[in-house]
């Protein structure tokens, strides 16, 4: 069950640490341009999975604006089906896939966490947002669900949007979520009906 609001450490590991010796990408690398009127970025996104189920969603933002524009402050991402307070989070130390930067600036240590909706921010310390020409560390969150497309969102005030790979229940739960919605509003009808 989801809890209602969490904060999550965030921590260094490579991607080995995370998925065993061969983690095998999913798909290929996804580029999303992501554009308001003071902002434009581009969130490069992707899956890794082991041989056991589990998925680091990868991600790295890049602040690729004009002379004027705003740094990046935060990221979002929704919705990050099964996001709770035991999510695993941080940014990669070491086997950098192919298609992501290395280095990049680091966000401050925690991350945040609320009903399928997860937050990095980039304002603590002072200067770790995202400047103009500079990308973020490359990012991970650990998921048993499989890879689909969510929401990402990139924020300094106003907020540039655009679908990213993330974690999507498998048709089997979704129906499972559906049926118990059903049931509870039969149910519910049923007690306003008496």
């Amino acid at each position: 069950m989801t809890a209602s609001a969490a904060v999550i450490t965030l921590e260094p590991k490579p991607l080995t640490d995370l998925l065993g010796a061969n983690p095998a990408p999913v798909g290929a690398l996804r580029t999303t341009s992501m554009t308001a009127a003071t902002l434009e970025a581009e969130v490069d996104s992707q899956a890794y999975t082991n041989d056991q189920g589990l998925y680091a969603y990868l991600y790295q933002i890049k602040n690729i604006g004009q002379t004027g524009d705003h740094p990046v402050e935060m990221f979002t991402l929704y919705p990050f089906w099964g996001a709770n307070d035991d999510l695993a989070m941080g940014y990669l130390t070491g086997d950098i896939p192919a298609g992501f930067s290395a280095g990049g600036n680091l966000p401050e240590d925690e991350g945040f966490v609320s009903e399928e909706l997860v937050s990095i921010y980039f304002t603590l310390p002072p200067g770790a947002e995202i400047s103009i020409g500079q990308s973020s560390a490359v990012l991970y969150l650990m998921s048993d669900y499989v890879p689909g497309e969510i929401v990402g969102n990139v924020i300094d005030g106003s907020v540039a949007a655009g679908a990213v790979v993330g974690p999507v229940p498998e048709p089997g739960t979704v129906c499972l979520l559906s049926l118990g919605g059903l049931m509870f509003l039969r149910r519910r009808t049923k007690f306003r009906g008496n």
